[in-house]
């Protein structure tokens, strides 16, 4: 995916806005994501001084007051405008390894001359000889090298304002205070800058806007402050319409995504996120990790941000593990009683190309620690789980399953937990939370097992589809056929929302039908088409219906696949359902998408017959959707 440009704007200086870029950019990057932050706030440049405070090797504090930057780059094109921007020599990786990696492009060389060529910088006229356009194509390669891109604007309205607020970022995020002009200049910039970047002959996205209320004061003028967020839930809506889910109070956005003030940070040019690793809820890094895990989501999951914030951070935590640290195909969870069949399954699933985490392996001699555990879980795409008839210390085990359930439930890619019955386990056996879960079973021959296992974890490798990862809802009967979803989604030509086990649900559940229409709604974005995978009482569920009304008016392609005659975790097959588009009106219209049951009996030829037209019963529901359109 290609990186994406944020620019940090204020109409106002005193706002905190390079202390907010630098700890951001600060938290993406010790999550394993690449940034680069610049500094193009020219005439006052001050981002290196947040940097700076952080002790760094000799070549780095070297740089930083000897080093190049924006104003020489553009001195260089000023001298042959037909070049292409050179800007990796004016980059630099800092070497502090608290930074976690963060690249830097200064404002400029910090000496006593900056003044004077920056003063021989005519905007105007580099603009005319195509200065826009060579930026145009600098940030082209700089979304190729970068996750993110933080650029921190200059105040006001300037010359060169046009371009990093509303033509190169993918984001404006814009800061203000609780007063007058700060409210509003920032209002009328964003606005102005929306409307530019429509206007461009660029075949990118709109530009998404993020207000972000800062050194608002809560602790001790709360009905004043309660008073100016009512105000910015009413004057900042039309911002959040690009991005946030139809249901999300903007209010609680709002809340969100406030920046607190906090005298302690105002002295200096610091970094929190550094010198405080806490996150108390009520401190500056609990917000500051908030709006680094939003932009981590590109602007998404808002629901989920709303419902569980902290398992909003852990999701975006694990973006950044999928983006380029080391990962593990699968996670082995076994009891160390189990060592040995432990042993003998990496073995038979490496030699089939899996890379596996064992902690025998992998982490130091002792207990393990369940952040060390943690992290590991999120640094692995699946989990295997080893179960033996004596298992004496299910603890860990628990813990372990728990987690990656956890996690998978707010991860938008599949992620699959197979339970292992070891030679003479019975089924009942298996842990609770994974009786839904379709297993493996293994006896001496480990390498049988492994080939099932590849089989189910990457089944587009052995049987590739025309069109696999189709974005697609899936709408089902949670109750009964979990195992069945299971099965679908395992065939690797979709990818779907969270399947949620019944623990994460009833969460959602208690919550209450706004709630729940919120998750269906945020989780359906970005989706291509619907697809209603019928059991014996689909028909009659009423989310399921809401999930159909709710694709249809978003435009999606929707179809529905009998799936009675795949077997359940029990082996059984159920009663075929009726279809749930059956006397369903939308609008008055009645629903005409196409219901598709598998001409067999047999559980295996079933999920076959599936596998091998999936692909194509989605192209034909999204096309017939787009012709009704």
């Amino acid at each position: 995916m290609a990186g994406s440009v944020v620019t940090f704007y204020s109409y106002k200086g005193g706002v905190g806005r390079s202390f907010a870029l630098a700890n951001v950019g600060v938290l993406l990057s010790r999550w394993g994501f690449r940034v680069l932050c610049i500094d193009f706030d020219l005439e006052a440049p001050g981002l290196s001084h947040f940097f700076g405070s952080v002790a760094q090797d000799d070549q780095t504090r070297d740089w930083f007051g000897e080093g190049p930057g924006l104003v020489e780059l553009v001195a260089r094109y000023r001298r042959d405008p037909g070049a292409p921007l050179a800007w990796r020599d004016h980059v630099h990786r800092l070497s502090s390894p608290s930074l976690g990696g963060i690249s830097l492009m200064k404002a400029g060389q910090a000496d006593r001359t900056y003044s004077q060529r920056l003063r021989r910088l005519n905007w105007k006229s580099l603009y005319r000889s195509g200065l826009g356009s060579a930026l145009e194509r600098m940030f082209g390669e700089l979304r190729d090298e970068f996750d993110y891109v933080l650029i921190d604007a200059r105040t006001g309205v300037t010359d060169f304002s046009g371009i990093i607020a509303a033509q190169l970022p993918d984001v404006l995020a814009f800061l203000f205070t609780a007063n007058e002009q700060s409210l509003e200049g920032s209002i009328e910039v964003a606005r102005r800058a929306a409307k530019a970047r429509n206007g461009l002959a660029l075949d990118r996205s709109r530009l998404l806007l993020l207000p972000i209320p800062a050194r608002f004061e809560t602790q001790f003028e709360h009905r004043i402050s309660m008073a100016w967020r009512d105000r910015f839930a009413t004057e900042l809506a039309e911002f959040y319409r690009g991005w946030a889910g139809p249901t999300d109070s903007t209010a609680r956005l709002i809340q969100a995504t406030t920046i607190p003030y906090v005298p302690y940070w105002t002295f200096g040019e610091r970094l929190s996120v550094v010198e405080d690793e806490t996150a108390d809820p009520l401190g500056i890094n609990y917000s500051l990790e908030t709006l680094a895990a939003l932009l981590a989501h590109r602007l998404g999951q808002t629901s989920l941000m709303l419902e569980s914030r902290d398992d909003y951070v852990a999701a975006a935590r694990r973006i950044a593990a999928g983006s380029g640290r080391s990962r593990s195909d699968v996670f082995l969870s076994y009891d160390h009683v189990n060592t040995f069949a432990a042993e003998e399954m990496r073995e038979a699933l490496s030699k089939r190309g899996l890379s596996v985490f064992m902690d025998r392996y992998e982490l130091q001699a002792g207990e393990p620690s369940e952040a060390a555990l943690r992290s590991a879980i999120e640094a692995s795409d699946h989990m295997l789980v080893l179960v033996g008839d004596g298992t004496r210390e299910r603890r860990w085990q628990e813990f372990e399953i728990r987690a990656f359930q956890r996690q998978a439930a707010t991860d938008g890619h599949s992620r699959f937990i197979v339970p292992v019955l070891l030679d003479g386990t019975p089924t009942s056996a298996i842990p609770d939370l994974l009786r839904h879960m379709q297993y493996v079973t293994v006896s001496l021959d480990f390498d049988s097992a492994a080939r099932k296992i590849v089989n189910m974890l990457r089944p587009a490798q052995l049987e590739p589809g025309p069109r696999p990862g189709r974005k697609c809802y899936i709408s089902f009967d949670a109750a009964h056929d979990m195992w069945r979803v299971q099965q679908i989604r395992n065939m690797g030509r979709i990818e779907t929302q969270p399947i949620l086990d019944r623990e994460a649900w009833n969460k959602v559940l208690r919550r209450g039908d706004k709630a729940i229409t919120a998750w269906v709604d945020d989780n359906m974005r970005g989706k291509e088409c619907l697809i209603v995978l019928v059991g014996a009482q689909t028909a009659d569920r009423k989310w399921v219906r809401y999930e159909i009304e709710r694709a249809w008016r978003n435009g999606l392609g929707i179809l529905a696949i009998h799936v009675h005659n795949l077997k359940d975790r029990d082996g059984r097959s159920s009663e075929k359902g009726a279809s749930p588009f059956d006397a369903l009106l939308i609008e008055g219209t009645a629903m005409d998408a196409q219901t598709y049951e598998p001409p067999f009996t047999d559980s295996v030829a079933v999920y076959e017959y599936i596998r091998d037209n999936l692909s194509h019963w989605i192209s034909h529901a999204v096309d017939a959707r787009r012709h009704r359109s």
